[in-house]
């Protein structure tokens, strides 16, 4: 009878990798993020239920971050971790609104006609099938707002483009991820390729 919010994080070690060009622009860190969001939601307690499903990559990650999220506590909330069997798939369905800070089920969400709201840097961001605030106050008035999805153009757009990878290559054929043939020469490994190019300087 209640509202369902569900929130869905991200392995914040892969973004790390990444570089600083992947920094959250809201906040410094998801478990930050996610602190500052149950607090600014406690005044609406009973109104609404939020459910955080922690990423499946982080399964095997025991670090402060993952202890931290695991221990979020609230009497709205509901905690459901990286081993969990609760499919990704019916929380999107049941949610009234779907949060997420960049991995894919924010615009899978949009795919399935969930309103979806992005909390962090994604390749789905801007290109108008989720919610993008710029502030926790704004991202904090999307959750409390009557939301309606937006156009799922944006999702066949990203799905388009993982399925097919742009436009093709007129000389290269890829026969792996890491090797392939360029006009009929198969070309050596790519460590290869390095000492072959280091060699000739």
């Amino acid at each position: 009878a209640k509202p369902n919010v569900v929130i869905f994080n991200s392995s914040e070690d892969e973004f790390a990798a990444i570089g600083d060009e992947w920094q959250n622009p809201l906040y410094p860190t998801q478990r930050e993020g996610l602190l500052r969001i149950l607090e600014s939601l406690r005044s609406w307690d009973g109104k609404f239920h939020v459910y955080l499903r922690m990423h499946p990559n982080l399964r095997n990650v025991d670090n402060e971050d993952t202890r931290g999220l695991l221990k979020l506590s609230a009497p709205f909330l509901t905690v459901l971790p990286p081993d969990s069997p609760v499919s990704t798939y019916d929380l999107i369905e049941k949610a009234d609104r779907v949060l997420s800070f960049g991995s894919t089920v924010g615009i899978e969400a949009v795919y399935w006609g969930t309103p979806s709201i992005s909390a962090g840097l994604s390749f789905y961001r801007g290109l108008g099938g989720t919610y993008d605030p710029d502030s926790h106050e704004e991202l904090m008035a999307l959750l409390k707002a009557e939301l309606t999805p937006k156009d799922r153009t944006a999702a066949l757009m990203f799905g388009y483009y993982y399925a097919t990878y742009g436009v093709r290559y007129a000389n290269y054929r890829a026969t792996s991820v890491t090797r392939g043939v360029f006009r009929e020469q198969v070309l050596p490994p790519p460590s290869l390729i390095g000492k072959l190019v280091l060699g000739a300087r």
